[in-house]
């Protein structure tokens, strides 16, 4: 501290002899830091009777030095039709269960999008029965979403449960009258 360091925290000086200033010195831990995340992510599907469900996921992801992102999908026979990265094609890799897709670093480029069309299948009842859907996880942290279902038609739908919740009349009004 005595040379004017810019890295020193607090300064203290004496100038009289013979007092002790005794201090206890403890290194802070380093802050863990998230290499990535999506701020906001947008799901569209389209369901038909059969079971398949068609979804385009619209991410808004910040990255800082992750080089891939794990999407995990939902739903029996999961395969991608496309990715594309702040607009460019990407082609993705599977381990496993997960897809991994190649991520740019944000420190260049801010908040870029990352756009995946997938189909899969559910089960949708052909008479009457529940219907559980699932979205798609990921390996970085989710901090907001919204899902968009369109259903098919003759059928009455009840009882909406799980970790969305159903939108208002007007907000359903508002994305009808854009699509018009």
């Amino acid at each position: 501290a005595r040379d004017g360091s810019g890295n020193a925290r607090l300064v203290y000086y004496y100038f009289r002899t013979g007092h002790s200033f005794n201090l206890g010195v403890k290194k802070l831990k380093d802050a863990e830091v998230e290499p990535a995340w999506i701020s906001q992510a947008n799901f569209t599907s389209v369901i038909t009777e059969d079971g398949q469900m068609l979804t385009r996921m619209t991410l808004d992801v910040n990255n800082h030095g992750k080089p891939t992102l794990g999407i995990t999908l939902p739903g029996e026979k999961a395969e991608i039709l496309s990715v594309f990265v702040n607009g460019q094609a990407v082609r993705p890799t599977q381990a496993g269960e997960q897809f991994e897709v190649a991520l740019e670093n944000s420190s260049e480029v801010g908040n870029f999008p990352v756009e995946v069309v997938y189909t899969s299948r559910v089960k949708f009842p052909r008479t009457r029965n529940r219907v559980t859907m699932k979205s798609p996880t990921f390996d970085v942290k989710l901090n907001n979403a919204h899902w968009w279902l369109y259903l098919p038609r003759d059928y009455t739908y009840a009882d909406f449960e799980g970790t969305m919740a159903p939108a208002d009349a007007q907000a359903m009004a508002r994305r009808v009258t854009s699509l018009d």
